[in-house]
């Protein structure tokens, strides 16, 4: 985990977490404004975040799937839920949204 970046926050400052990497693609190039804010061990980007957009971040792995075994990876799914929840409160149709997408909110005991 790359020191100064949203996911060392999250994760009270530290910089190594459990991450479930196991894909055939990575990113070679980070686009406009995308810093790198995790690598694997063997130097493939594992997560980044955009530097002008409050909430825009991508992992590499499935935080989802080790929410309930590991402490970091919850923090980055409760931290999604809160981004969730923020959106629907200062968007004015957000409801509305939601309705039309038939999307579902997902509820991890």
């Amino acid at each position: 985990v790359v020191v100064d970046t949203p996911l060392y926050a999250l994760i009270n400052d530290e910089t190594r977490m459990q991450a479930n990497s196991f894909h055939h693609q990575a990113i070679r190039t980070l686009g406009k404004d995308l810093k790198s804010m995790a690598y694997a061990d063997d130097g493939i980007i594992e997560g980044i975040y955009h530097t002008k957009h409050r909430y825009l971040r991508g992992y590499q792995w499935h935080p989802e799937r080790l929410c309930n075994s590991d402490k970091n990876n919850r923090s980055i799914f409760d931290d999604f839920i809160k981004a969730f929840k923020y959106l629907v409160e200062i968007h004015p149709n957000a409801e509305q949204i939601l309705k039309e997408k038939k999307s579902r909110i997902l509820k991890i005991n």
